[in-house]
């Protein structure tokens, strides 16, 4: 799909690297550029597989890696000659540490006009919040996101994945894949400004559009306040996802349980004291998950067990999917998540390590200006 773009990116940690390694498994040729101090960190956090970290692992196979010294003007000179060859680039410094590295897209565009360049960053470049640090958990703090996640009365829960980091990737890539298109089609390159704040906002976009009242939780349909889309549990303490919002859906459920007299009632406000959402309640703790599953399936009632982890990366659809990697004992890699006809079939290129490919990479440059002089 991208064969023949070159990335070089800048980034570390987890938004950038995610979204150059989905750029890298479409065929973009992928080129971490790191500092000789510390590299991307991300090595080093988390559960260690053959001397790298398992979270760096993950997201940064089919990748190249050189050392490059930004400070350090030979280094940023071999650093220009690879923007030369390049199509796009990806940094996550904070904003305004580009351009005293003389890196920012100003620096570049006369080196290479048509360059993509995006800079991924937790409030943008033009922000009152620029300057300040971010993880992602501030970052979804100040989306109104994580405030939606608390239940009355009780403490507000981490979110156990990384939502801004996730989702700005995406629009990283999103952004990056439309600046290519424009480049192919008229030469010219582009500046993107990713922001994980903003990217946060569009899941919100539904919710916000009514201004009657304050979003709150008790006030979002889809939120658990309805019968029809809900979490119940099941005889044995296991938990169905239930979410019959449409009629027909629902209409298929009370003939499975042979409760017609419920059919106009699925709209019904799953509040304490309900009687219908008690009844549904009561209902599910009747049978164990396995017991629900024939009865369910055989009626269409769009629901679906509740999986631990574990579970979720041992089912069928996995399998069929081909969405494993299995890279040795202790570690696992999860596959490109999109099929089509142009992905290569190649075999993922293991996560390469810090500066693992300079003497390819920068070897190759020295090489090309040799001979460029020669002729």
């Amino acid at each position: 799909m991208l064969q023949g773009i070159k990335v070089l990116d800048l980034s570390r940690l987890y938004p950038g690297p995610m979204a150059s390694w989905l750029l890298a498994d479409m065929g973009a040729e992928v080129i971490k550029v790191e500092d000789p101090q510390q590299g991307d960190y991300f090595r080093e956090m988390g559960p260690s597989f053959d001397g790298m970290s398992t979270y760096y692992r993950s997201i940064n196979g089919n990748k190249k890696s050189v050392i490059l010294d930004l400070k350090q003007d030979q280094d940023r000179e071999t650093f220009y000659t690879l923007v030369r060859q390049s199509q796009v680039l990806l940094e996550s410094f904070r904003p305004g540490v580009a351009s005293r590295l003389k890196v920012g897209y100003e620096d570049l565009k006369p080196l290479q006009p048509s360059l993509v360049y995006c800079s991924l960053s937790a409030y943008g470049q033009e922000s009152p919040l620029k300057n300040r640090p971010a993880h992602d958990l501030n970052v979804v703090a100040l989306s109104g996101i994580l405030h939606l996640m608390g239940l009355q009365d009780k403490p507000i829960p981490v979110p156990p994945i990384q939502l801004a980091d996730v989702t700005s990737a995406y629009y990283a890539v999103i952004a990056i894949l439309g600046g290519v298109l424009n480049q192919a089609r008229t030469g010219q390159g582009s500046y993107v400004d990713v922001s994980m704040l903003d990217s946060l906002y569009n899941w919100l976009a539904i919710h916000i559009a009514s201004e009657e009242k304050p979003l709150r939780r008790e006030d979002m349909e889809l939120s658990g306040n309805l019968v029809c889309y809900n979490i119940y549990e099941t005889k044995e303490g296991r938990h169905i996802a239930f979410a019959p919002l449409e009629p027909k859906f629902w209409k298929n459920f009370c003939r499975a349980i042979h409760r017609e007299d419920l059919l106009s009632q699925h709209m019904e406000r799953a509040e304490p004291g309900n009687s219908t959402y008690e009844t549904v309640k009561a209902i599910f703790r009747s049978k164990t998950l396995e017991e629900w599953r024939p009865l369910l399936e055989e009626y269409d009632a769009c629901w679906e067990p509740v999986l631990t982890p574990e579970e979720a990366l041992n089912t069928a659809h996995i399998q069929q999917r081909n969405l494993l990697l299995q890279r040795g004992k202790g570690f696992t890699e999860l596959a490109f998540p999109l099929k089509a006809s142009t992905l290569s079939s190649k075999p993922r290129r293991e996560a390469p390590r810090a500066g693992q490919d300079q003497e390819e990479v920068v070897g190759g440059l020295i090489q090309l200006c040799l001979r460029s002089e020669v002729t």
